[in-house]
């Protein structure tokens, strides 16, 4: 008689094929949810506004602004008027197609013009 516990030499066998397979299952697991994380990583450049859009205030052409620091956009005339947006600012739903929107980060880079 066999006491309990014991599962003799083919029991043991195949708790180490299962481990074996178990342990390549985690590796493959490890690995698909890095490649998806990493795959959420991807950067991408600033998109430039399509050319068919109406662009009533300009901000087509002013777009080698992004990147930029915005001190040196304050004192600039664009001609229209000008509202700047800092991170997480609030402001005014209200649409002028004809006012340039300059959005800047924390680090007062210039991230996005755009009419409205």
């Amino acid at each position: 008689m066999t006491p309990v516990g014991c599962h003799g030499a083919g029991g043991f066998a195949r708790i180490k094929m299962f481990n074996r397979i178990f342990s390549a299952n985690i590796r493959a697991m490890r690995f698909l949810i890095v490649l998806f994380a990493l795959s959420a990583c991807v950067a991408e450049g600033p998109t430039l506004p399509d050319a068919s859009i109406p662009d009533p205030c300009g901000a087509r052409d002013l777009q080698h602004f992004v990147g930029q620091p915005r001190a040196q956009l304050v004192n600039v005339d664009f001609g229209v008027p000008v509202r700047f947006i800092g991170p997480d600012e609030a402001v005014t739903m209200d649409h002028n197609p004809e006012r340039l929107n300059i959005s800047y980060d924390r680090s007062f880079r210039v991230t996005r013009l755009f009419c409205g």
